[in-house]
C-alpha cells in the first residue's frame, strides 16, 4: 500500500469513527429523552 492510499485509507476510517461516535450520542439522548419523558426506565442493549 502506498502512501497515498494508507492517508486516505486512514481519512476515510476517522470520518466513519466521527459518524458513528455522532450516532451514538444521539442516540443515547433519545433513549435519555424516553427516560425522563416516559419516566420508566428499560435496559434496551
Amino acid at each position: 500500500m502506498n502512501n497515498a492510499m494508507q492517508s486516505l485509507f486512514y481519512g476515510f476510517t476517522s470520518v466513519l469513527l466521527v459518524i458513528a461516535v455522532a450516532a451514538l450520542c444521539t442516540g443515547v439522548k433519545k433513549v435519555m429523552k424516553k427516560i425522563t419523558k416516559g419516566g420508566r426506565k428499560y435496559d434496551d442493549q
